[in-house]
């Protein structure tokens, strides 16, 4: 099973057989992920449901075997447990190993636990009241054969541990309706109130082909009908290996199978209905997930990076819209967004369609904690992408695609072409992630054959100049606001989507401090970009010149006062070597101290905007001199380059009569 709690990232809660019941985030600042020691443990045993107040996330309810739940205060960590007892004057109540626990949909102070009878608290487990009869077939289990055997007769690992059957296995309450619940027992019972309790009708024999004695694996209420309810049976105990679904329409006195197209030996788990979309459910099974967009006629094995693992219970985040799902020994997978599987049947019918684009939260990325540090067995779980998610459907294979990302004033801030949409021009599904930032400034050509970094600073990822395929010119993040993306396909627009960019939930900036910080970030991109032209063109310079020291050493053919200019220049080319640190590779670099980065221009720029850009914070003083300073340091060295360079053309000219051919640098093109 998997819980969510309504805090902003959401926490899940499950259970681990023998080891406990966990909670963690769904997602963490850290840019490394989620790490073990975010999770923490609420009680021990097999761990089972474990379900968060929606209106009060410090009151958990987690169970283990047979019943035992128990109240939590997650502050304190003080526990209550809440399991009803039956008096000494009736028969002991009988509980699955695996018991059913749930909260009221219409008030979280009404919880619900299943025995062989249904109980009622409206006190969050202070006190019960049974509100059914017994709802099993009371069978007496010793009566029972397994393979080929009566159980009385079993005398080595009795039941294997397990006290009771004829239990009750799941329980739902009706979303619509309050005192409308659905009950499945371990025994196949299948039973339903209307009126909270008063009056029970097993609709077992309403069911066509239900297996006997099976499991009810999930009564799933409908979100969208009164009279809806979907039920599922795993009747594997008894070596029946059918797919068992069904669905009624008209509270249970009538079900007719939705099994369609699964095929033959998908033991059903789960079923879940979607919360927007009426036609598309969900389903659980031993060996995945699978999903039906016309309410079980067709369904789809759900693959992409989801293993082939069982399948128990399929959780939806009714604020995030989000999948949760609780497998058997992989862990809870998260996905993100609902929307491609609500508007599917949409998509299909379109040559093109962009999917609603959800609101999404900027969050930079921190390094908090050094989890290199904490030994062996570590574990990290990733992080949703950082970014907007462009999905869309093309109905065939695109020769090109770009997408446009848009203000709410009609300016384009980015358009993601190339590597950026790379593999996702197929036909069907596809996805881009745009990751907040404005058009990079394009690396200059001569600086991406070299592959030479232009600047320091900036770890990955933190929107520094170091970050990313055009290293030290990538844009900044958009201020928070209103977008759209619009899809091109093979050159023609064909679909469009508004979305918004929130700011980060846990940093409070003003909109004035935001747009400064901007502006400064932008500004600084484009004079990066030229104090990165100007770094290649004298890292070129300085090969060159390396090559012509060795030549001119064994040629007696060059005049000597071209030696003499050489010599010259190369006395005014080494100051460039420590202000842009012209280190090549094998050369000595220790002369590059640690106080002399700060004069390096590459790295004061780029340290500058790498600590702005990696933080969603104002700009200080501090930055705002250092930035004043760099405004005239950066331009100033552009013009020395290109005054150096306008030296190399007589002296490259005469060289060229002496039949070498070295080439100028390009000059730093004018504001």
């Amino acid at each position: 099973h998997v819980g969510y709690d309504m805090q902003v990232p959401y926490n899940v809660c499950g259970g681990l057989q023998d080891n406990n019941s966990w909670c963690g985030p769904s997602q963490v600042r850290h840019s490394d992920g989620i790490s073990d020691h975010d999770w923490w443990s609420l009680a021990g045993g097999d761990g089972f449901v474990n379900l968060i107040d929606p209106t009060d996330a410090r009151l958990i309810y987690t169970s283990s075997q047979e019943g035992y739940v128990s109240r939590m205060d997650k502050l304190t960590g003080e526990q209550k447990g809440i399991r009803p007892e039956a008096p000494a004057s009736e028969k002991r109540y009988r509980w699955n190993w695996d018991t059913p626990f749930i909260l009221s949909p219409h008030n979280p102070a009404t919880v619900y636990i299943g025995g062989n009878r249904l109980f009622r608290s409206t006190d969050r487990g202070s006190t019960w009241t049974p509100i059914s009869p017994d709802l099993t077939t009371a069978v007496d289990r010793d009566s029972l054969q397994l393979m080929g055997a009566k159980l009385k007769d079993v005398k080595i690992a009795k039941n294997d541990g397990v006290e009771d059957y004829a239990t009750l296995f799941t329980i739902a309450e009706s979303r619509r309706t309050a005192g409308l619940i659905y009950t499945g027992s371990d025994d196949g019972q299948v039973q339903v109130t209307r009126d909270g309790g008063a009056t029970w009708t097993n609709v077992t024999p309403k069911i066509p082909g239900a297996p006997k004695w099976a499991y009810v694996s999930r009564v799933e209420p409908s979100r969208f009908a009164d009279g809806t309810v979907y039920v599922t049976f795993d009747a594997h105990r008894t070596g029946d290996y059918g797919t068992y679904v069904y669905a009624s329409t008209d509270f249970g006195a009538s079900f007719r199978s939705i099994g369609g197209t699964l095929p033959k030996g998908e033991v059903v788990r789960s079923i879940t209905e979607d919360q927007k979309n009426a036609d598309v459910l969900y389903l659980g099974t031993e060996a995945g997930l699978w999903v039906t967009l016309d309410r079980g006629k067709v369904w789809t094995r759900v693959r992409a990076n989801l293993p082939t693992v069982p399948v128990y219970e399929i959780t939806l985040h009714s604020r995030d819209n989000a999948m949760i799902l609780a497998t058997h020994g992989r862990g809870i997978w998260i996905l993100d967004d609902l929307t491609p599987f609500q508007e599917a049947a949409k998509a299909q019918v379109a040559d093109a369609f962009v999917y609603p684009i959800p609101t999404t939260y900027q969050q930079t990325p921190a390094s908090l904690r050094y989890y290199f540090f904490q030994g062996d067995m570590q574990f990290l779980g990733p992080n949703p992408p950082v970014g907007a998610p462009i999905t869309y459907w093309l109905k065939s294979k695109a020769d090109s695609v770009r997408l446009v990302v848009k203000d709410d004033a009609g300016n384009v801030v980015r358009e993601m072409q190339g590597a950026d949409v790379k593999d996702a021009g197929g036909q069907g599904m596809n996805s881009v992630i745009w990751d907040y930032r404005i058009d990079p400034i394009p690396q200059p050509k001569w600086q991406a054959a070299q592959g030479a970094a232009t600047s320091g600073g900036g770890a990955p990822g933190d929107g520094g100049p170091g970050d990313g395929p055009n290293r030290g010119t990538q844009g900044p993040w958009v201020l928070p606001g209103s977008f759209s993306a619009t899809l091109m396909v093979n050159g023609k627009d064909v679909a469009s989507r508004p979305f918004t960019v929130s700011g980060d939930r846990e940093i409070t900036i003003t909109d004035a401090d935001r747009q400064r910080r901007f502006d400064l970030l932008k500004e600084g991109q484009r004079l990066q970009s030229r104090l990165s032209e100007a770094v290649a063109a004298m890292r070129t310079a300085k090969t060159q010149f390396a090559q012509l020291k060795d030549i001119l050493a064994d040629s007696t053919a060059i005049p000597a006062d071209l030696r003499v200019t050489f010599d010259t220049l190369s006395k005014q080319l080494a100051p460039f070597t420590r202000r842009f640190y012209l280190s090549t590779e094998g050369e000595d670099e220790s002369v590059f101290e640690g106080l002399e980065f700060r004069t390096v221009l590459p790295v004061k720029l780029g340290g500058l905007l790498g600590g702005i850009g990696g933080a969603t914070m104002p700009v200080n003083a501090t930055d705002l001199a250092q930035w004043s300073e760099l405004q005239r340091e950066v331009p100033a060295a552009i013009d020395d380059v290109n005054a150096f360079l306008a030296q190399l053309r007589p002296f490259y000219a005469r060289l060229l009569e002496a039949g070498l051919y070295p080439v100028v640098p390009k000059p730093i093109a004018k504001e």
